[in-house]
């Protein structure tokens, strides 16, 4: 997210964020955030997300206080989800009955596709004093990397862990550290018969 964006955005923030404040009251749980160029640290330091591996940690471990809030439609969320996790679409979550059912501590993950719809949603819980996070890359990101293992690296222990993480997520019997499955085997090539040609009995 370039510098020039949060100008930009500012009245849109006080605006958002004066409306979800009429609906809910007090923040909750951090300090509202006071101005646009805290908004553009939060984001540089990479404090408003987390990365599907460490959100894997948290579902495997049972972190305390932790809610994954899905804001895609109810449709998307049916095809697939994070495990654990729980649908509230952006308009929904974003009205008075949605943030009456968020809970008063603990930490919010924000999950959407790729990141874009939970950002919005990000802006206006952090802004209200939440402990909220969006799902880096979203769904899409949490599925390359923990449910195909695409993490870009060659790391085995890395590996190791990711499948881990995944058998325990998916329900499989897998200790967090053991290592995956060896792949099978190569075929070994068909052997092609050859046939003599009998000879003939006899003079020519």
């Amino acid at each position: 997210m370039n510098d020039s964006w949060w100008p930009k955005l500012g009245a849109a923030l006080l605006l958002v964020l004066a409306g979800a404040l009429a609906l809910t009251g007090t923040p909750r749980q951090l300090a509202p955030v006071a101005s646009v160029e805290e908004w553009g640290e939060l984001v540089a330091s990479g404090e408003d997300r987390v990365d599907p591996l460490t959100l894997s940690e948290w579902l495997v471990e049972d972190k305390p206080g932790l809610m994954v809030i899905d804001v895609r439609s109810p449709q998307q969320f049916a095809r697939w989800a994070i495990p654990g996790s729980v649908n509230l679409p952006l308009e929904e979550l974003l009205s008075a009955d949605g943030l009456d059912q968020l809970p008063k501590s603990g930490t919010l993950v924000l999950v959407c596709g790729d990141g874009s719809r939970s950002s919005e949603a990000w802006v206006v819980l952090r802004g209200l004093g939440y402990d909220a996070l969006t799902l880096e890359g979203g769904a899409q990101r949490f599925v390359e990397v923990v449910l195909e293992g695409k993490t870009g690296s060659a790391d085995p222990d890395l590996a190791m862990k990711v499948f881990a993480l995944r058998e325990h997520l998916l329900g499989g019997s897998a200790a967090l550290g053991a290592a995956p499955p060896p792949a099978p085997a190569p075929a070994a090539p068909a052997v092609k018969k050859t046939h003599r040609k009998k000879k003939k009995s006899g003079g020519c």
